[in-house]
């Protein structure tokens, strides 16, 4: 059976087999368009005439409306013969435009623009009047079913995390329908999260100016304006891929910490598995949603310093709203880290060291308590396996009494035995360990990472994929080069090694890297021996994990 390809979404023609008709010839097309549109319908024959004639009740009208069936026939098209009375397609020769339209994956169909939506575009029929009507009641409950395909394309992409699908899907929505408060939204949030803060801030204003929202749309609309102003956030050349679990696992935390109080969350990976970008893509959406962020990442030097990490982000915290709150008697306890005012601050020596640890750990608790009176806080630490013990126990601390304040303590973190044993057995405390991406998950990113190569045909990405072993950040520096330089500039950089791979090696791995560096195109095994001074077997070992790391 031939089947009939009804082509009415960003054009105007049925097609069957080689054949194509279109609204140069007005009752065929119209009759194709009755027929199926509206095919579990059954039509009788004055019925068809009365919309596709002037004068249905004369013979010309069904003498012609017998003409266009033979033409029907003509084309292949098959007819039900099975009712004498009644005209209709065969059954299974009608596919809905909008299901072939919901059958095409979600990259393809949120790459389409808005022209390819429309709807019978230029259509306009001189039939009958009833003809008319019908063909705008067509387009209405169409364009609705299209809108709500859109609408969950756009809903799964928020979910995703996708931002740039998400503007794309946005865009199309916003421009058939600029009053929706919750496209709107999306648009901004997409716009802002992909770096776009301006544009972002445009389509906002436009929104607010019009006069069109509702007065509680554009009261979110202006205190989403606030927050993108407030708030930027740094394009990324990549969408991020193969984290839902993991933003999920942080979402779940971020609810709890509403509901329940303080929340320790731990994720888990090794170097270059995006532990990084996973905390700054799910900052940057909990900012935008009102919240506040304080973010913190640690060095090599964070060990070696009593109570770093807060007294990093302890200016932060005397700065927010409700700090005035915090109990008096702690503030010379709490100058100990950082004076408010200029001097040296004594401490009593008559107060031991446990005292005065239980004392700041009470102190910091407290404010943090103030602050978190009215909203909760989200404290990213990032490369948490480097903190101090004193930090790391104060946290620990800040977890277990949960009621005292509202805190979501996000920790990225290495693998580490300080995290895995103790806090995994309290109910304050949640682990993720960040699995390598899927195959699919690397081939997608790949293929964002292609998109800005300059020789993306070289090396072939299964290749990439297969060395990479699910390792983002390795993906991308294989790719680099492997394809020569990204359009972006982007290029493997000494400080990116750093930041991601130089602090997990051993002692010798670190030494012989460092004489290798040193030598640069000298560097031979004899010599990175005598300068390392190691044994030979100790020098092998090093270089196998070297070269395990693609190093």
């Amino acid at each position: 059976m031939m089947p009939v390809e009804f082509s009415i979404l960003g054009e105007c023609v049925i097609r069957a087999g080689d054949h194509a008709v279109t609204p140069a010839s007005p009752q065929l097309f119209g009759l194709l368009l009755l027929l199926g549109i509206e095919h579990e319908r059954p039509w009788t024959r004055r019925e068809l005439q009365e919309y596709l004639f002037t004068e249905p009740a004369s013979e010309d009208a069904a003498h012609r409306l017998r003409q266009l069936l033979y033409r029907l026939r003509g084309l292949g098209i098959p007819l039900d013969g099975s009712r004498r009375a009644v005209v209709a397609l065969a059954k299974g020769t009608f596919a809905c435009p909008v299901e072939l339209l919901e059958r095409l994956p979600l990259p393809e169909r949120a790459s389409l623009r808005t022209a390819r939506f429309e709807v019978l575009p230029g259509h306009r029929p001189k039939l009958s009047r009833v003809m008319e009507d019908w063909v705008e009641g067509v387009r209405d409950r169409i364009d609705a079913r299209v809108r709500s395909v859109l609408l969950n394309d756009l809903r799964k992409c928020r979910e995703q995390r996708d931002w740039r699908m998400q503007v794309q899907v946005a865009e199309v929505l916003h421009e058939r329908d600029p009053s929706n408060a919750e496209v709107l939204e999306a648009l901004a949030e997409g716009l802002a999260l992909t770096g776009k803060a301006d544009a972002a801030l445009d389509a906002l204003d436009r929104f607010i100016q019009s006069g069109e929202g509702l007065e509680d749309s554009v009261a979110t609309a202006r205190k989403m304006r606030g927050r993108i102003a407030k708030s930027r956030v740094t394009q990324r050349a990549t969408t991020f891929r193969g984290r839902e679990a993991a933003l999920a696992f942080l979402e779940a935390e971020w609810r709890r910490v509403h509901d329940e109080g303080t929340r320790l969350g731990i994720v888990i990976g090794p170097p270059g598995m995006g532990k990084t970008r996973l905390a700054q893509e799910f900052a940057a959406s909990i900012r935008l949603k009102g919240a506040r962020v304080i973010q913190h990442a640690c060095t090599a030097h964070s060990a070696t310093s009593a109570q770093d990490l807060f007294r990093c982000i302890l200016p932060a915290l005397r700065e927010m709203r409700g700090s005035l709150g915090a109990a008096p008697e702690y503030c010379a306890t709490l100058d100990l880290l950082v004076p408010q005012l200029p001097g040296v601050r004594l401490v009593d020596s008559t107060t031991n060291a446990r005292t005065l640890k239980d004392e700041l750990q009470d102190a910091l608790i407290d404010l943090l308590g103030a602050v978190t009176t009215d909203a909760p806080l989200l404290l990213v630490v990032d490369d948490s396996h480097l903190l101090d013990a004193s930090s790391t126990a104060t946290l620990l601390r800040l977890a277990a009494s949960r009621d005292a304040a509202r805190v979501h303590i996000l920790c990225m973190s290495r693998p580490r035995e300080a995290w895995v044993s103790a806090p995994s057995a309290t109910r304050d405390v949640a682990i993720h360990v960040l699995a390598p991406l899927s195959e699919r998950e690397a081939c997608a990113l790949l293929d964002d990472v292609r998109s800005r190569a300059s020789s993306p045909e070289e090396v072939s990405p299964s290749d990439i994929v297969v060395r990479a072993g699910g390792n983002p950040f390795f993906l991308q520096a294989l790719a680099a080069h492997a394809w020569g330089r990204l359009h972006s500039g982007e290029s493997f950089s000494v400080s990116e090694l750093a930041d991601s791979t130089y602090f997990s090696l051993t002692d010798d791995e670190r030494c012989v890297l460092e004489c290798c560096l040193l030598l640069g195109a000298q560097a031979t095994i004899a010599r990175v021996r005598d300068l390392a001074a190691l044994e030979s077997d100790g020098l092998l070992r090093a270089l196998r994990s070297l070269e395990e790391r693609d190093l």
